[in-house]
């Protein structure tokens, strides 16, 4: 028999199948080592979310217990007192990992201690400040204090971009300022946050009257003349003080303004060391919170010469001669005519836009993990760390988080926009930029909580807000008779508010 010789179409066939074998074996092994990848990646990812998320609520439990401090020492800042905040906390153990949050240092004050909490009312209030007094706080251009004054009312401070974006150029904060410096910016002596709570600090009539006073709601006189005017009189006074605010309005005086008030004790000879009582027990102003007040115990001398009637040397005597007075001679506002720092004529001026207290604090605190096996000396570097902006608002007998910012990667963006400045100064270096115009914007305001998803993967159990009267008119004339109830003109979260603002004429 002869041996059957295979064809060569069957080596070919061979061949071709081995090599498809081949083929097949290698798209399943790059099929199996993708979906590791992208397995990998997904767990990772979710790994690093879920990391994300514990800092946030980190995050937020640092911020409420914030709050919760400056809420028990409500009593305290309505005295004009400074806040007493732990500076760390550690909120769970994991073996050698802890969870912490610390508050960073925003400011020092003139013996170098660090500042953890910041007032807002020592800042000026961009909704209420005329154009002169922005010129007058330096580092703002005739044109910038005019496109603020035409632009207004601001929900939050970054809203300054739409009418002076070079006035909200930050630089990365590496160290407490120093808010004596005059080389400051000036955005870091703007606010939108300042509200005097409109309640009596129960600076007594004589000793012992008076006291209990405390936390009460002042007593309106830009009212029509009534029983409940003169029983609210004679229960803060006697019934010889009734006498003479009848007399007062029976001769028609009208009390628009506060200085109005100073006006009539003028005229009527009451010298100034007996002013206290009486600026303390009434107001102007059926609403409960009044805003842009500054705290003239504790604003820089470069903020409080903004102040109508306030001169630069006047300013650098006031915060000269504060930390040598008593606290209780500190609680009034006439506090710097009893001194002679200002004369009648110029504290009249002054008197609508000066308090004695804070009520709103901005804190900054960082929270992440630390490892204590670590064998890095000093301060710990956090890990997974994120850092939060808040400012705090305990003008009411309910706290509330009036403003809230990430800034974690603020450092970082200020890099970025570094670089990007350096290279648009050299067009060789500038990038080709693409048309952004059909691209979409962003809705709402990062830093007061609106469009934020801060709370995402979260449950704050966090109580709703209380429903706000709806906003005075912010155009026209005022009324000839005000409101019988006050309006609560507080912006920020937590509030119905969107930046109403009284007229021009209040204060």
């Amino acid at each position: 028999m002869t041996a059957l010789r295979e064809r060569p179409s069957a080596h070919r066939r061979r061949g071709t199948i081995i090599v498809a074998v081949l083929v097949i074996v290698a798209l399943s092994a790059l099929a199996a080592s993708t979906t590791m990848y992208f397995s990998e990646a997904a767990t990772a990812g979710a790994d690093a979310s879920l990391r994300r998320v514990r800092s946030r609520a980190l995050a937020w439990s640092g911020i409420q217990a914030v709050m919760a401090e400056l809420d028990a020492q409500r009593e305290q800042l309505l005295d004009g007192e400074a806040p007493m905040l732990t500076t760390q906390w550690q909120l769970f153990e994991e073996g050698s990992r802890r969870g912490i949050v610390r508050l960073v240092a925003l400011e020092q004050d003139d013996t170098g201690l660090e500042r953890w909490a910041v007032s807002e009312c020592t800042r000026l209030n961009v909704n209420l400040a005329t154009p002169e007094m922005l010129g007058n706080l330096g580092g703002v251009s005739e044109s910038q204090a005019a496109a603020i004054h035409g632009g207004r009312p601001y929900g939050s401070l970054e809203e300054l971009v739409r009418v002076a974006p070079d006035l909200l150029n930050e630089e990365a904060q590496d160290e407490p300022l120093d808010p004596a410096l005059d080389s400051l910016p000036a955005r870091n002596f703007l606010t939108v946050m300042s509200f005097d709570p409109n309640v009596q600090a129960g600076i007594e009539t004589a000793p012992g009257r008076g006291g209990d006073s405390k936390g009460k709601l002042r007593v309106n006189l830009n009212v029509a003349w009534s029983d409940e005017l003169a029983e609210a009189i004679r229960t803060r006074f006697d019934a010889a003080a009734v006498n003479v605010a009848k007399t007062m309005f029976d001769a028609g005086e009208k009390f628009k303004k506060t200085a109005d008030l100073v006006g009539v004790l003028r005229r009527n000879n009451v010298p100034p060391p007996s002013w206290p009582p009486i600026l303390d027990t009434f107001t102007v102003s059926p609403d409960p919170y009044i805003p842009g007040r500054i705290d003239i115990n504790r604003a820089p001398a470069r903020v409080l010469a903004t102040i109508p009637g306030i001169s630069h040397e006047a300013a650098t005597a006031i915060v000269q001669a504060r930390h040598g007075l008593e606290a209780s001679r500190r609680r009034s506002i006439a506090w710097p005519v009893i001194e002679g720092i200002l004369s009648p004529d110029e504290f009249v001026k002054a008197v609508d836009w000066m308090t004695t207290r804070s009520m709103q604090w901005r804190v900054r605190l960082e929270a992440g993990i630390i490892d204590t096996d670590s064998p890095d000396r000093g301060t710990p570097e956090l890990q997974e760390r994120m850092t939060l902006e808040a400012i705090i608002d305990v003008a009411s007998d309910r706290p509330r988080v009036a403003y809230l910012r990430d800034v974690t990667l603020l450092s970082t963006a200020f890099t970025l926009k570094s670089r990007i400045d350096a290279d648009a100064e050299d067009p060789e270096r500038r990038p080709e930029t693409a048309e952004v115009s059909d691209l979409p914007v962003p809705t709402g305001d990062p830093s007061t909580g609106t469009g934020l998803r801060f709370n995402a993967g979260l449950n704050f159990n966090t109580p709703p807000p209380r429903t706000n009267a709806p906003p005075a008119p912010s155009v026209g004339p005022p009324s000839p008779q005000p409101p019988a109830a006050g309006v609560d003109r507080r912006i920020g979260r937590w509030s119905g508010q969107t930046g109403a603002m009284p007229t021009e004429s209040q204060p």
